[in-house]
């Protein structure tokens, strides 16, 4: 047994927080934390790792954000149930209720109403803000491009596009709605790996879904006008989603330059990633 496993194993225990006798098993697709899946006579269960703080410029690791999260959506069938939250000598550890389904794919419309639902809610007051507006993009794509080096001219330019306020009314954010952080099951879909939500602008959710370089990473294939559309649709918001159409070329920069920060950090698929955004926003 992995000697991280033996430690939480021991920790949990000494806490009282769940019977010994589950088996663990190490869970994949979590490309900042540790999870691992623990069935047993307590409940079928998520035991996630979080790692030491990053200085990830678009999506932070907050446990604390995790649990505030999942506590205010307790009951309301959009995340998992959470159990409890401690410290070990290895990190902060969240053990929330393991959800069965399969990781989304095909279907926008059952994203877009859980999405539509979640930003329905009001945000705990307490949850960290992401500035809005065509402004704050351009100024996070400026910011997270000038930590990089051998930046392509695109993610110097500003978008010759109408500017678009600050949004008047924040919404609850999931904060990294990406196909693997999205599950369908027998009682529909749930949105998992809850460590950097946030209040503000529903299309912030809405962006990251249908990017491009998301969907290449995360899901199969990046979506088609028509699955963009379909979604829009489903969302069933037209205010949000003729907002979203207008700061659209600067979510496709601010992710193109994200994709070069994470490429020059050593993760080489990101790069082709950052080619599909800057492909898209051209086409635009």
């Amino acid at each position: 047994m992995h000697e991280t496993t033996k430690v939480l194993q021991s920790e949990i225990a000494s806490l009282g927080l769940m019977p010994t006798a589950g088996t663990w098993w190490p869970m994949d697709g979590g490309r900042t934390n540790s999870i691992w899946r623990i069935t047993g006579r307590a409940g079928d269960f998520v035991c996630k790792l979080y790692q030491s703080q990053n200085d990830n410029p678009l999506f932070p690791n907050d446990p604390k954000a995790e649990v505030l999260a999942l506590q205010a959506l307790e009951g309301h069938k959009i995340a998992p149930a959470l159990h409890s939250v401690f410290q070990t000598r290895l990190g902060t550890c969240v053990i929330y209720s393991y959800e069965e389904g399969s990781v989304w794919s095909g279907d926008t419309a059952p994203v877009a109403l859980l999405l539509r639902r979640l930003h329905a809610m009001a945000p705990p007051a307490t949850l960290r803000s992401i500035p809005s507006g065509s402004g704050a993009l351009w100024n996070a794509s400026r910011d997270i491009a000038g930590m990089c080096s051998d930046v392509p001219p695109e993610l110097l330019q500003v978008p010759q596009s109408p500017p678009v306020p600050a949004c008047e009314n924040p919404s609850f954010l999931h904060g990294d709605a990406v196909a693997g952080n999205i599950l369908i099951g027998a009682g529909g879909a749930r949105l998992i790996d809850w460590q950097c939500p946030a209040a503000g602008d529903p299309c912030e959710d809405i962006a990251v879904f249908l990017s491009p370089a998301m969907q290449h990473l995360y899901g199969e294939n990046q979506l088609s006008n028509g699955e963009v559309a379909a979604f829009l649709n489903a969302y069933g918001d037209e205010k949000t989603a003729a907002r979203f159409k207008a700061l659209q070329p600067f979510f496709y920069m601010r992710m193109a330059a994200y994709c070069l920060w994470k490429a020059q950090r050593g993760q080489a698929d990101y790069l082709h990633a950052m080619q599909l955004e800057l492909a898209a926003l051209k086409g635009l």
